[in-house]
């Protein structure tokens, strides 16, 4: 996500069992390319580069979706906090 933070397309591979939750919001934004290997990573990366101002929506999409769960880890706290008492 630290791509997505500074308003960067973000390129992921086809395993993400580790961070599902992280690509289903990408997913959900569009603002994630998934890639399955070396050639569609520069395919993709060449596309963009060619047109900047789809380049551009990648990242402020990607941005928005850092900006969504901004905070959470700090909300979940406060939950867990209120549930011990």
């Amino acid at each position: 996500m630290e791509p997505a933070a500074w308003g960067k397309v973000v390129f992921y591979g086809p395993h993400m069992e580790n961070f599902i939750d992280a690509k289903a919001l990408l997913d959900e934004n569009g603002s994630g390319i998934e890639v399955s290997s070396p050639e569609m990573i520069a395919e993709r990366a060449i596309y963009l580069l060619r047109d900047p101002a789809i380049l551009e929506e990648y990242g402020l999409r990607a941005r928005e979706t850092v900006l969504k769960i901004k905070n959470a880890a700090e909300r979940h706290a406060q939950i867990i906090s209120r549930l011990m008492k």
